[in-house]
């Protein structure tokens, strides 16, 4: 399961509070939300351990477990997955992880295309990888919301195809700094890009 984003009312609940005190938190800046496109508030499940262990509430078992990211303190590099491929998504994390102590870096998955664009502004990734057949959303569109976003532009944008990557590149046109790779994508290509953020 991807990581989730949890509703003001959801978080109360988990918290104790009224939906109305959370609201009045957020607008005064002491809890971090993202916005919907339909400008609904949601929470992140790091900033719901947050405030959790700040207020002596029991963190949810669901929270501890966290299959899908891994948060390292000391990580100055950030990667999103985006892909309903699960195996795949498994792969690239095992490789990530076995990069941690010269590249320490943050892994977040996900298989939605919408939360892939709220966790791109949550999170800030330098490299994103996307599956092309994601969703059904036009991916080509969602790298250049990302590329256009100040917080995100600096990202490099990996697409992920099963087609032939050559006959497709023929009938695109690719943001900056957004590549074209067939599945699996060379972990060369992964370390190279991940590298160029590092220094």
């Amino acid at each position: 399961m991807e990581k989730r984003l949890f509703t003001t009312t959801q978080l109360a609940s988990l918290l104790g509070v009224t939906a109305r005190t959370i609201q009045l938190w957020s607008n005064n800046g002491l809890i971090n939300v993202v916005k919907t496109l339909g400008g609904h508030r949601r929470i992140s499940e790091d900033e719901v351990i947050r405030l959790a262990e700040k207020l002596g509430k029991p963190i949810p078992e669901e929270l501890k477990r966290q299959k899908n990211s891994t948060i390292n303190l000391n990580a100055q590099l950030t990667v999103l997955l985006v892909d309903k491929d699960r195996d795949l998504s498994k792969l690239y994390k095992s490789q990530l992880l076995q990069w941690q102590e010269g590249l320490p870096t943050n892994i977040h998955i996900t298989d939605s295309g919408l939360d892939a664009l709220i966790m791109s502004g949550l999170y800030k990734p330098n490299l994103i990888m996307i599956d092309w057949d994601i969703d059904n959303i036009d991916v080509i569109d969602m790298a250049r919301a990302i590329r256009k976003n100040t917080e995100t532009q600096h990202a490099n944008i990996i697409i992920m195809t099963k087609q032939d990557k050559a006959a497709l590149t023929k009938t695109l046109t690719l943001p900056d700094n957004v590549i074209l790779e067939e599945k699996p994508v060379s972990f060369a290509l992964i370390k190279r890009l991940l590298e160029k953020h590092s220094g």
